[in-house]
């Protein structure tokens, strides 16, 4: 296992777009690999008090098992290399200038979606999440491309990234995260022709695939705080409330209070 992480992590840790697609594809791989066996022990694993994934009780013997303890290893840690195809693409690198938007958008949608799985499994590497700089590369990306999938998949990224996590809240808030996602509610137009032109059956995504996910965002951030089961977040961050939330989309949306009130009476049906 080390040495397929090894090797994963040195395609991963490049400028070369061609080199992180296929590490991608490699860990991609492995995860699917390892698939049987999460779902072996979903129902049965055991969640430990610090939140610290999935644990078969089966001892250290399996693969599902090696693999989520190397992630305790910067050196082996997956979730940390991904963060440097964030970077590529967030930053004005010029070897992503002259890429194929398709290609770029497919390996951002598979970036996400393994963050996402790397997050479940191993919680711990949130705290990656804790510098403004990693927070900052996947805010950037967020901002930068006009994909609606794109943003669809950016935002349950966030919430994979926020979920029982205090400092993250914080730092998503003191890097924009609240304007920059709120922005892209108010948006109407975008480039669709592009997706209108394929004849396949692959879903387009609209604006309102994209409002609804922001809804889902803003039901899941304006959640009373005292709630997050993560005391050790709650040790280093300052606990907000909703009233003190809400006022950071206030200045780009104005309506944020009636939409509140809104969510609040969806709630109570």
């Amino acid at each position: 296992m080390e040495d397929i992480l090894s090797d994963i992590k040195d395609h991963l840790d490049t400028e070369d777009f061609g080199r992180i697609s296929e590490g991608l594809d490699q860990l991609d791989l492995l995860l699917s690999r390892l698939l049987p066996e999460i779902v072996k022990f979903q129902n049965g694993s055991v969640l430990s008090a610090s939140n610290k994934g999935i644990h078969t009780g089966n001892g250290s013997g399996t693969s599902l098992n090696s693999f989520i303890a190397l992630q305790d290893s910067f050196r082996f840690n997956v979730a940390s290399s991904l963060l440097n195809y964030y970077s590529l693409l967030s930053s004005n690198n010029s070897t992503t200038q002259n890429l194929d938007e398709d290609e770029i958008n497919n390996a951002t949608l598979k970036c996400n979606r393994l963050l996402q799985g790397l997050l479940l499994l191993h919680p711990e590497s949130r705290s990656l999440f804790h510098r403004q700089k990693n927070m900052d590369a996947i805010l950037g990306l967020f901002e930068k491309n006009n994909s609606i999938e794109i943003a669809v998949s950016m935002i349950t990224t966030l919430i994979h990234i926020l979920l029982k996590d205090l400092v993250n809240f914080r730092n998503f808030e003191e890097n924009y995260g609240c304007s920059i996602l709120i922005r892209r509610f108010k948006l109407s137009s975008f480039d669709m022709s592009k997706i209108n032109n394929h004849k396949d059956s692959k879903k387009i995504y609209t604006q309102q695939d994209l409002n609804f996910k922001i809804i889902e965002f803003l039901i899941f951030y304006l959640i009373d705080e005292h709630t997050v089961a993560n005391p050790g977040s709650e040790s280093k961050a300052q606990i907000k409330t909703v009233e003190e939330k809400s006022n950071l989309f206030r200045k780009d949306f104005p309506e944020i209070d009636s939409l509140i009130e809104n969510l609040n009476e969806l709630k109570d049906l």
